[in-house]
């Protein structure tokens, strides 16, 4: 995304006054990038604190088993809650007029 904007810039087009632009993983660099990138991104302390109680859960849980004895993992499923960050490379879209091309 950062490269986008860079492209569009230098195609003489302005992010966001003619084309917003969204980015994924809100890297560190999105937030200090000129304009701000608004990305994608996740609560990263949460999930690893989520995800070391999985693991301790598993290693001091039993397994289940199947019928010969055999021990089975059971399946977690468990889903990443993703948060927008706004910043400023994204805009309101701009009225049909607005956006024929020069």
């Amino acid at each position: 995304a950062m490269h986008a904007i860079q492209s569009l810039t230098a195609m003489g087009l302005g992010v966001p006054d003619d084309v917003s632009v969204t980015g994924f993983d809100d890297l560190p660099v999105a937030q200090i990038s000129t304009p701000g990138l608004t990305s994608v991104g996740y609560d990263l302390k949460s999930y690893a604190r989520k995800i070391a109680e999985i693991v301790v859960d598993r290693v001091t849980s039993r397994f289940e088993t199947s019928g010969d004895g055999v021990a089975l993992p059971s399946m977690i499923r468990w889903e990443l809650e993703p948060k927008l960050m706004i910043r400023q490379s994204t805009s309101m879209p701009k009225s049909k007029a607005s956006r024929r091309l020069k």
